[in-house]
């Protein structure tokens, strides 16, 4: 109604996707740079973490919403990966999980549930993950590139 805002968070880098978990409401997750994840905590005003978790930009960020320490990312670098953010940590980061596509992955999403995950890549396919550790793979041929200049599905 006031509209008054207050900056919480400036990059000099290309900032790519953003996430908040359920749980946090003073955290927030950043897809920055090339493959950069970054924790914004607003209890201390400033950056907490940051992590190179792929080799090319991340496109997307999603909480597992029945185990919100589990995160997804998607990334250029053709992967999408699920990350236990309770043992990431030092300089090299080991993905639970590593989803490869062909091409650039624009989206990996959990379903509501949290036992099964959905990717899409420019490889014109859908990927969906699903059984205890995501190990039952189904790929879906959908159009990807509709050579429009719109949002990537």
């Amino acid at each position: 109604e006031k509209e008054i805002f207050d900056m919480v968070y400036n990059s000099d880098t290309c900032i790519y996707a953003l996430s908040q978990p359920k749980n946090e409401a003073n955290c927030l997750y950043f897809a920055e740079g090339s493959g950069g994840l970054t924790v914004w905590d607003n209890r201390i005003g400033k950056s907490s973490s940051h992590w190179d978790l792929h080799e090319s930009r991340i496109n997307t960020i999603d909480f597992n919403p029945e185990s919100p320490h589990i995160v997804a990312t998607s990334s250029s670098d053709a992967t999408a990966c699920t990350w236990d953010l309770r043992c990431i940590g030092g300089t090299k980061h080991t993905a639970l999980r590593t989803f490869t596509h062909k091409r650039s992955v624009q989206s990996a999403y959990f379903s509501p549930s949290g036992c099964s995950l959905a990717t899409t890549s420019m490889d014109n396919t859908i990927g969906i993950y699903g059984g205890v550790n995501l190990e039952d793979q189904t790929s879906v041929y959908h159009d990807n590139q509709t050579g429009r200049w719109i949002s990537t599905f």
